[in-house]
C-alpha cells in the first residue's frame, strides 16, 4: 500500500512520513534508478556484442530492414542512427529468429528473441538484477504514451494511449526537454517501485497527431473488450508501422509555399537611393490599402516633414487562399536614409519587386546585392528561436486599424473552424466530433497543437489564444494548460 505524505512514518517514530523517512526513501529510489539505467545500458551493450558474435553482423541489418519495413526512404546511415533508440531495443526484445522451413523443431532458438537466446546462453553469467531488466523488457510491448505531468529532471506521468494505462516514470533528461501533451513511442518496464524507459523515440510527438494513434486505438479495440500487453504483441507491426508514418512526417522537411505556390525561398534585396522621400513617394502605391498620410504616422520625419526612415508593405489586392482577407502581403519595403531593403519570401516576388523598382526609380534606385536564405536554413532557424516581438512607433502592427484586420483575419478562420470537416477527425468537424469521448479527445489534442503555436508569436499569439478559448467554450471544453 502507498504511504501518504502526511501519514504516520512506518518507522515507528511517531512522526509524518514527510517529515522522517520520506527523503530517505526518495534518495534510496533514486540511487536504484541509477543502478538500473546502468546496467540496462551494459546490457544493451552486451546484446549487440553477443549478437555479432553468434550471428553476424548480417542478422542485425536484416533485422533493422525488417523494423522499418524495407522503407528505403528511411535506410540511411543518418536515419539509422536516429532511430537507433528505439529499433535497436526492438531488434534485440521484439525480433525473433525464424528457423529455415522444416527445422522449426530442431532449431533451439527459433521464434526467440535476441535476448531471451542471451538469457539462456548466458544465463550463469548475468547477476539477478541483468535477468530481470531482461525478463521486463522482453515481457513489455512498444506503445505510445502521452506525457500528463512533469517533475522536470525527476519524471513525469505517462498514459498510454492505446491502453488506458498510466505510469510514474522516473527519466532525468527526458522529464527537462518534454512538455505536457507531448507523445512519445517508447517501452515502459517496472522493476520493484521504479518505472523507467527501456526504449524511446528520439524525437517527441506533437499532440496534432494524436488523432491518428486515436484512429489505431479504435482499429484495435474492434471485436476485443480491452487492449492489454498481449493485444500490443500481437499488432506490433500496426502500431510500429504508424510510427514510423509520423516519424516519417515529423523529420521531413516540409515544401513550404507561399499564398501564391511558390516555393518559399526568402529574398532580401538591398538599394543604395538618392532619396528617401521619392523613393517613398514613387513605391506608395504598392501599398494600396493604405493613404500616404496614415503611413506617413509610421516614418521618421525630419524638420520639414520629409521622410527619413519608414518600413510599410508591398500588398496585392485579394487574396488567393483566404477571400475573407482584403490583400496579400508580399513583401516588406524598408527605407532608411540612403539605403532600401526589400524582404520577399520567393524567387518570383524578387524578381518582380525588383522589375517594379527599375520602372518606379529607374537611376535613382541602384541594385547592390539579394541575399537569399533556403528553406532548411529556415526551418533550422525558427527551431533554434523564436521571432522577436514588434514593437516601436514605426511598425504597422501596432496601429489600430492594421491590427484590427489582422484580429478580424485570425478570428474569422477560427469561428469556421468548429464547423468545418477535418482530415484528422475523419471528415468530422470539431462539433460533430466532441460529442464522443475519442472525438473529444482528439479536437483537445488539435486545439493543444495550436495554443502551442500560438505561444511563440510574440506579435498576435496573444490574441490567436484567446480565439481558441473562444473555441474550447463553445465546444465546452476544458481550459488547457499548455
Amino acid at each position: 500500500m502507498k504511504i501518504g505524505r502526511n501519514d504516520p512514518c512506518p518507522c515507528g517514530s511517531g512522526k509524518k512520513y514527510k517529515k522522517c523517512c520520506l527523503n530517505k526513501t526518495i534518495s534510496s529510489n533514486d540511487f536504484f534508478y541509477r543502478r538500473l539505467s546502468s546496467a540496462y545500458q551494459s546490457l544493451t551493450e552486451q546484446l549487440l556484442e553477443f549478437s555479432i558474435s553468434v550471428f553476424g553482423e548480417e542478422i542485425i541489418q536484416a533485422a533493422t530492414l525488417e523494423f522499418l519495413f524495407f522503407d528505403k526512404e528511411l535506410v540511411t546511415v543518418e536515419m539509422l542512427e536516429h532511430l537507433s533508440s528505439v529499433s535497436i531495443p526492438w531488434i534485440f526484445f521484439d525480433w525473433f529468429l525464424k528457423p529455415e522451413p522444416g527445422e522449426e523443431e530442431s532449431d533451439p532458438w527459433a521464434y526467440h528473441s535476441i535476448a531471451e537466446i542471451y538469457l539462456m546462453e548466458e544465463e550463469d553469467e548475468l547477476d539477478a538484477l541483468e535477468k530481470r531488466i531482461l525478463e521486463a523488457c522482453t515481457d513489455a510491448p512498444f506503445s505510445f504514451y502521452e506525457v500528463i505531468s512533469l517533475k522536470s529532471g525527476s519524471g513525469m506521468r505517462l498514459r498510454d494511449i492505446l491502453c488506458g494505462y498510466e505510469y510514474n516514470v522516473t527519466e532525468k533528461m527526458g522529464s527537462r526537454q518534454l512538455k505536457l501533451g507531448d507523445i512519445l513511442f517508447a517501452r515502459v518496464i517496472k522493476i520493484d517501485d521504479i518505472y523507467m524507459l527501456a526504449g524511446s523515440s528520439p524525437v517527441a510527438i506533437p499532440p496534432r497527431y494524436k488523432p491518428i494513434i486515436i484512429g489505431l486505438r479504435n482499429y484495435l479495440r474492434e471485436g476485443i473488450e480491452i487492449i492489454d500487453d498481449e493485444i500490443l504483441f500481437e499488432y506490433d507491426d500496426e502500431i510500429r508501422f504508424t510510427f514510423l508514418q509520423i516519424y516519417h512526417e515529423i523529420v521531413t522537411p516540409p515544401e513550404l509555399c507561399n499564398s501564391d505556390g511558390e516555393p518559399i525561398v526568402f529574398h532580401k534585396l538591398i538599394y543604395e537611393i538618392d532619396d528617401p522621400e521619392e523613393t517613398f513617394k514613387a513605391l506608395l502605391p504598392l501599398c494600396p490599402a493604405e493613404d500616404e498620410e496614415t503611413l506617413r504616422n509610421f516614418g521618421i520625419l525630419d524638420d520639414s516633414g520629409r521622410i527619413i526612415e519608414i518600413e510599410f508593405p508591398w500588398l496585392r489586392k485579394g487574396h488567393k487562399l483566404n477571400p475573407a482577407m482584403d490583400n496579400t502581403i508580399l513583401g516588406t519595403i524598408k527605407i532608411k536614409k540612403d539605403r532600401m531593403v526589400v524582404e520577399v519570401n520567393s524567387k518570383q516576388r524578387a524578381d518582380s519587386i525588383k522589375a517594379e523598382i527599375e520602372s518606379r526609380l529607374g537611376n535613382r534606385a541602384k541594385y547592390r546585392a539579394t541575399e537569399v536564405t533556403s528553406q532548411e536554413s529556415l526551418l533550422k532557424n525558427t527551431e533554434s528561436k523564436d521571432l522577436p516581438p514588434t514593437s516601436g512607433k514605426n511598425n504597422l502592427l501596432n496601429a489600430p486599424e492594421i491590427r484590427g484586420k489582422l484580429e478580424q483575419m485570425i478570428s474569422q478562420p477560427w469561428e469556421e473552424w468548429i464547423d468545418q470537416p477535418i482530415p484528422f477527425l475523419e471528415g468530422k468537424t470539431p462539433r460533430e466530433a466532441v460529442k464522443s469521448p475519442e472525438g473529444k479527445e482528439s479536437v483537445e489534442a488539435l486545439l493543444l497543437d495550436a495554443e502551442r503555436t500560438a505561444v511563440k508569436d510574440k506579435n498576435m499569439g496573444e490574441f490567436e489564444l484567446r480565439c481558441i478559448t473562444k473555441v474550447r467554450k463553445k465546444l465546452k471544453l476544458g481550459k488547457k494548460k499548455i
